[in-house]
């Protein structure tokens, strides 16, 4: 059988999510029988070299400075025995995928939304689209996508059963009437794969606001740690044992990327703030995620980080935490929205395009 290449970035600008859901994408074609033997290239920097440390995958690295272009032109030169390249760049240059094709490979893009996507062959949107999508076609390309594709960690879907049976037992508790704020023992704050420390101070000036007596869990921390207002605050570095905390976690406080998802996954209530990314057109893009997620009852929608006041955050919280009815309501949106299988439709998009 054919082999794949996975093209990517991920650095301080762009965020890891790109690099762990190319290393999730990795791993599953690898399982394939026969496996598809995938190879990985990554643009060079301080994040993508600390991230592949270690991990199984085969990574080269290419330079930062090379335009998508030049990129596509040297990587055509080395595709003889390449079938499908998939590219998790969110705007990939023309030049690029028109390189990948005159190479004879198929280009399969995720959450591209740029104009490159209609020399692609297949588009898989999933984490910037709506939530339910038709399949249809963008030039050339077949483009899919909707929650249903959502890649979620391996780690995550086997938490759900444990998140399913809490959020159950939860709606058990609800006969009884509880103390405001009481029922809520843990909350977790996280905004992506590095410390937002100026979020972190204003989650926790709101908990400590609105007489949250309970467990904090902030991860990543930052090097210099905000005042915690008194609070119960446990300070955790990035960890394989996020998951696992996320899934424990009573209330969610993160931003609009791949967590808020991933709490979503697990039943967890939310409350987002969304974060603005340094990508120019981008800016606003986990503004949108906040708004779908927030329309089909998973989170509370915040706006923008700069634009959320503490005493709007801790009128927030103090509402949410003393509404157990509401926390489960918002807890069963999540389950139902996201099945899990959003890695498995990926590959089964990926592999018909693989020649025998």
């Amino acid at each position: 059988m054919g082999r794949v290449l996975l093209l990517t970035r991920g650095d301080a600008q762009w965020g890891l999510g790109h690099l762990h859901r190319v290393s999730w994408l990795t791993e599953a074609l690898g399982a394939q029988r026969p496996p598809l033997h995938p190879a990985v290239c990554c643009l060079d920097s301080a994040e993508a070299r600390r991230f592949w440390t270690g991990r199984a995958a085969r990574v080269d690295f290419a330079a930062p400075e090379m335009d998508g272009a030049q990129l596509g032109a040297g990587l055509a030169l080395e595709l003889t025995d390449r079938d499908v390249v998939v590219v998790d760049w969110l705007d990939s240059a023309p030049g690029l995928v028109c390189a990948l094709r005159g190479s004879g490979a198929q280009a399969v893009l995720l959450d591209d939304y740029g104009p490159a996507r209609r020399h692609a062959s297949l588009v898989i949107n999933a984490l910037l689209a709506p939530l339910r999508m038709d399949d249809e076609r963008v030039g050339r390309a077949r483009l899919v996508g909707g929650a249903r594709y959502v890649q979620l960690p391996p780690a995550v879907t086997r938490l759900r059963g444990t998140a399913a049976a809490t959020a159950r037992a939860m709606e058990t508790e609800l006969a009884a009437p509880l103390e405001p704020g009481t029922e809520v023992h843990s909350v977790l704050v996280s905004f992506g794969g590095s410390p937002r420390a100026q979020l972190i101070e204003l989650a926790l000036g709101a908990l400590a606001d609105a007489g949250y007596g309970g467990r904090v869990i902030v991860m990543p921390a930052p090097d210099e740690q905000p005042p915690d207002g008194g609070l119960d605050v446990e300070w955790l570095k990035a960890g394989e044992q996020f998951h696992s905390l996320l899934a424990a976690a009573d209330l969610a406080i993160c931003g609009g990327g791949l967590t808020l998802y991933e709490a979503a996954f697990l039943g967890v209530p939310a409350i987002a703030i969304a974060q603005p990314s340094p990508v120019p057109g981008h800016e606003d893009h986990q503004l949108g995620t906040i708004g779908k997620l927030a329309a089909a009852g998973c989170c509370l929608a915040l706006g923008m980080a700069g634009e959320v006041g503490r005493e709007q955050l801790s009128v927030t919280l103090g509402e949410l935490l003393a509404d157990c009815q509401r926390r489960g309501r918002m807890s069963a949106a999540g389950l139902g929205l996201l099945d899990g299988r959003g890695l498995m439709r990926t590959v089964e998009e990926i592999l018909p395009l693989v020649r025998p």
